[in-house]
């Protein structure tokens, strides 16, 4: 019978072997060119790629602002909703990257807090 201790050096050695395996078969498939799992070299992209990129970012952000700013606009109000002006706010802030709609954000979601305290979504 093994004792407690001659089990786990016994599995540390177990494991030890097992990564040097693993990592030597890893390298090995890797010097060789033929792992699996090596990430492919993307070829450079043409500058005219890289306009439509930056003009599709552009559109989505806009289309954001578009969808969002209605939002803040109407729930803003005194009738409003804060909690869904906050997070119109928040979505504006992460679109447009301007930290005067994350303070909007935060002012709305305390707004939120301050009618009730126990809203973990607004917190």
């Amino acid at each position: 019978m093994r004792t407690p201790e001659a089990r786990t050096i016994g599995r540390t050695l177990l494991g030890s072997w097992l990564a040097a395996g693993v990592l030597a078969t890893g390298y090995g498939s890797l010097i060789a060119g033929c792992a699996s799992g090596a990430p492919e070299i993307a070829p450079m992209a043409p500058a005219g790629e890289i306009d439509s990129v930056k003009k599709a970012e552009q559109a989505w952000r806009a289309g954001q602002i578009a969808e969002y700013e209605p939002i803040w606009n109407e729930e803003n109000g005194p009738h409003g909703d804060p909690f869904s002006a906050g997070l119109a706010a928040w979505h504006l802030a992460s679109v447009t990257e301007d930290p005067a709609w994350s303070d909007a954000a935060i002012d709305a979601f305390d707004k939120a807090l301050d009618q009730m305290p126990d809203f973990t979504l607004a917190r």
